[in-house]
């Protein structure tokens, strides 16, 4: 029981940072936000808690919270791919101002972890949504080639040039 061990060793961060993904499975939104504050708090140069309080976030419509703990993640770990990827996508979907710089994060995502199929979906977006569709499909040929037998990506790719890179 995590409430139980937050009670008797409450200065451990990880004990939080656990409970928190048992609120998130239940969709307990404050109660996930709280515990991972408290992670941050208490481990400040912990990216695993930056990074995982940046998608719930994300997901809860808090884009300058998410980019501050984004932009922290990565001041403390130039090479944290998740965070350069999740940033990417952020900035591609925020506003037209920011999409070059969102390439650049998803560049460097891919870079740091070349298996990694979402960087390379968001990518094609961005680039598609900037016409450079050529591009665009180059990643969306990768990612049917690093996954052939999932669907998902082949229906992305087709997205991708008809809806000209904007999300969905």
């Amino acid at each position: 029981d995590w409430n139980r061990a937050i009670k008797h060793t409450p200065n451990d961060p990880w004990l939080y940072f656990q409970r928190s993904q048992i609120f998130a499975d239940l969709e307990a939104w404050p109660q996930v936000m709280s515990d991972l504050d408290t992670a941050c708090d208490l481990a400040p140069i912990e990216t695993v808690f930056m990074t995982a309080r940046a998608g719930v976030q994300q997901g809860q419509g808090d884009i300058d919270g998410a980019i501050a703990d984004l932009l922290r993640v990565i001041d403390l770990d130039p090479n944290h791919g998740r965070a350069h990827g999740q940033l990417g996508w952020i900035l591609h979907q925020r506003e037209h101002g920011a999409r070059m710089l969102a390439v650049d994060h998803l560049n460097k995502a891919i870079e740091l972890d070349p298996d990694e199929v979402e960087p390379r979906m968001h990518r094609s977006l961005a680039y598609a949504s900037q016409n450079k569709f050529e591009l665009a499909m180059e990643d969306c040929d990768t990612v049917i080639a690093m996954q052939p037998a999932n669907p998902p990506e082949r229906s992305m790719a087709m997205t991708t040039i008809f809806t000209g890179g904007m999300p969905a």
